[in-house]
């Protein structure tokens, strides 16, 4: 379907500018950047033919090659699909952060979220930006993954959120930047009336 529709948007836009194939060199170019990143492929035949100890698959044969490109090997992806489970999955996740940070410190995230209006629009951006990273990164993960509610299951799982991690940790050292820069900013001394006496 996405394919179809990529597609049609590419005949529209020919139609359109009346000119098809006029950058040709960095199509040429991409697609050999592309076919070059895929030829590392190629190394798993070789390899399986050297009769190695371990030969996951036997990708030299065209059925195992297609079979461990595709991830045949391992478990289908089995989404959340209840949305009181992933509540529960995602409150685990917080009382795992919570263990492995420390409460206090991972309320520090918040700090940066109630400052925004404060923030240079920059620094805001790059904030939200990280709200976005941290959604696919700690959410959509718990989505895929769906690890049941056992202790020794989230254990197991608890690699996959290192990187969303990274953010929280991001969050909690401008949760204390903020409030050490609002805190040691200088105070305006006020400003003494002159006197007509005092100017002569």
């Amino acid at each position: 379907m996405l394919g179809a529709l990529t597609s049609l948007i590419g005949i529209g836009l020919v139609i359109k500018t009346r000119q098809a194939f006029s950058e040709w060199k960095a199509i040429l170019i991409c697609s050999g950047l592309f076919l070059l990143g895929l030829s590392l492929y190629f190394y798993l035949p070789i390899a399986s033919m050297m009769t190695p100890p371990m030969n996951w698959g036997y990708p030299r044969t065209v059925e195992g090659f297609f079979h461990v490109l595709t991830r045949g090997q391992y478990e289908k992806s089995n989404p959340t699909s209840n949305a009181v489970q992933f509540f529960e999955q995602i409150r685990l996740y917080f009382v795992m952060a919570g263990k492995d940070f420390g409460w206090p410190y991972l309320l520090l995230c918040v700090i940066p979220f109630c400052f925004l209006h404060r923030i240079a629009a920059t620094g805001g951006r790059w904030i939200l930006g990280l709200l976005a990273a941290y959604a696919g990164l700690a959410f959509l993960m718990l989505a895929v993954l769906n690890p049941s509610t056992d202790r020794q299951t989230w254990e197991l799982s608890k690699t996959y959120f290192s990187a969303s991690y990274v953010v929280l940790t991001l969050w909690m050292g401008y949760g204390l930047i903020i409030p050490g820069a609002w805190l040691t900013r200088p105070v305006k001394q006020p400003q003494k009336l002159i006197s007509p006496s005092d100017r002569a």
